[in-house]
């Protein structure tokens, strides 16, 4: 396992597309799971995260605690460290990064929401070009002009 600090260090390009999809799903995950029985959540940093060699998989290793709050903070704090390098630097995850840092973003259900929301997106944009191609096809066979 190679810790996040270490990829970074090496570069933008060692920082793979699939890295970050990873710290987008597989860390919020991770940390949504993490919760102790005193109600502490993990406080993560760029030396928490942990990607395999073939980079499929994903671990965090930390010993500090806190609450959820600072948990989204440091995770924000990560991420955006992470999207310093280059990597898959998109306004929408610095964005989202910015608001778990301030604060906008306090939960970690918040934060898996506003992370789920270019997914949902993309799908309801399928939708509509589908629907709209339909109607297009619909109108063609109507109007006589195919036949």
């Amino acid at each position: 396992m190679t810790p996040l600090n270490e990829l970074m260090a090496r570069g933008k390009r060692a920082i793979s597309p699939r890295v970050v999809a990873m710290m987008q799903q597989q860390a919020v995950e991770l940390l949504m799971g993490a919760q102790n029985v005193d109600g502490s959540w993990p406080l993560v940093t760029t030396a928490s995260f942990a990607v395999d060699e073939r980079q499929r998989k994903l671990s965090i290793t930390t010993t500090a605690r806190g609450t959820e709050q600072q948990c989204v903070a440091a995770y924000g704090s990560a991420l955006s460290m992470m999207l310093a390098t280059g990597a898959g630097s998109t306004t929408r995850l610095q964005r989202i990064a910015s608001d778990c840092v301030t604060g906008r973003i306090t939960t970690l259900q918040q934060l898996h929401r506003a992370l789920e929301r270019r997914v949902i997106n993309t799908v309801f944009t399928i939708l509509i070009v589908v629907l709209l191609l339909s109607l297009l096809v619909l109108w063609l066979l109507n109007s006589g002009a195919v036949r």
